[in-house]
């Protein structure tokens, strides 16, 4: 398979980031328990620094004079310890900059038969393989870093996530994901908030992600709150149906609060906000959403409609709403695009000591394929004021 040029151009781009980046988490050992250049110093023969010193001078500088001195200075290294892993990479890094791509290839593969956790080898052989236009080989070894090297993937998975804007990425990195590697959760997490392609990351979340598991259901829920955030709702919509099991739904889900809210968007959710809460509780022995407010009136919980367009009625029991209009919750629908209203806001009928039953109608117009139901609340004064709703249901009004 050959690369298309986005791939290319991500890792080629990162090359000299990845291979001082490298440099330094390799190193950093070394650079705080041994000192290389000071060990010259004291003991210019000692393998390990003259390796070492070697490799921290190529990592960020090239030029001609410096690969002759870290060649030289790798070589005298592994005539006193033949195994040296840093100088057998030095002399690789020296011969490719050179372009004399056998005898690197030749460096690095002694390298690999040494350690497979010499991360930056594995960092040239991804550049090697992107060279050779191949995909398969180039992700074999993020694979192969990322499972060995944890300090990895702070260098490797954004390259890896932002040349996922490509559908051949995507689906060449399913093999290497599917037997749940040591950074599965972590590549799902930094794909879903940062790639610029998310529909690649949910195909593949649907491939992978097990809906059964609390902490699969964990990241299902963030593809589905990436989605809302980018403001596309049917897709959100799609892998919200896939996460609970293809089941149908009805107008809306878990109106009578006696379920867990497994996903957002599309289940009863609270926007941020510290003089606002939703708590359900049970009451009666069944549950309902109590509406707390400690400041101005705003949403305290909503959930995201599919409706189609229609006309509807919506119902709902309450209770414990006090009698000041100013301090009655109140339930409205808006369209998810724009802020055209389907259902004005509707305050809760006062009932301080028994249940009221809530109505209302409302139609929803075309081009209005998602709507927000929001449920407000609020306290004129500094104390806190509770109401609770209960049995909401909305039906569609058959034409007469």
């Amino acid at each position: 398979m050959r690369t298309r040029w986005p791939f290319r151009v991500v890792v080629m781009l990162a090359g000299a980031a990845l291979c001082y980046g490298a440099a330094v988490l390799a190193l950093a050992p070394v650079e705080r328990k041994r000192h290389p250049d000071r060990a010259l110093k004291l003991v210019p023969f000692d393998a390990q620094a003259l390796a070492g010193s070697a490799f921290v001078a190529i990592a960020s500088n090239q030029s001609p004079a410096t690969l002759e001195r870290a060649g030289a200075a790798a070589r005298r290294a592994l005539a006193r310890e033949p195994i040296n892993v840093t100088a057998l990479r030095t002399l690789g890094l020296v011969a490719a900059a050179r372009r004399n791509n056998s005898q690197a290839e030749a460096s690095f593969r002694l390298v690999e038969k040494l350690s497979r956790r010499d991360l930056p080898t594995q960092i040239w052989w991804i550049e090697h393989e992107v060279a050779r236009e191949s995909v398969p080989g180039a992700l074999k070894y993020f694979d192969e870093a990322l499972r060995t090297s944890p300090r990895s993937s702070d260098i490797l998975l954004p390259v890896l996530v932002n040349a996922m804007v490509e559908a051949e990425i995507a689906r060449e990195v399913r093999p290497f994901l599917s037997s749940r590697p040591s950074y599965f959760r972590q590549f799902f997490i930094q794909a879903t908030d940062t790639t610029p392609n998310i529909n690649h990351v949910a195909t593949l979340g649907m491939q992978l992600l097990d809906r059964q598991s609390a902490d699969d259901r964990d990241l299902i829920n963030r593809i589905i709150l990436r989605f809302g955030r980018d403001k596309k709702f049917e897709s959100a919509w799609r892998v919200f149906s896939w996460g609970n099991g293809g089941k149908p739904f009805g107008t809306l889900v878990n109106g009578d609060f006696e379920s867990p809210n497994l996903f957002s968007l599309f289940h009863w959710n609270a926007p941020e906000n510290d003089t606002l809460s939703a708590e359900t509780s049970a009451r009666e022995g069944s549950n309902v959403l109590y509406l707390v407010a400690r400041g101005p009136r705003g949403v305290a919980s909503r959930q995201l409609l599919r409706l189609a367009p229609g006309q509807y009625e919506l119902s709902a029991q309450v209770g414990d709403v006090p009698d000041a209009r100013i301090d009655r919750p109140s339930i409205d629908v808006e369209c998810a695009s724009g802020s055209k209203q389907a259902l004005a806001p509707v305050a809760f009928p006062p009932s301080p000591n028994l249940a009221s039953t809530l109505r209302a109608q409302f139609e929803v117009a075309p081009g209005c394929p998602f709507q927000w139901l929001n449920l407000r609340a609020s306290s004129s004064t500094e104390e806190e004021t509770r109401a609770w709703i209960d049995n909401i249901e909305i039906r569609q009004r058959k034409n007469r």
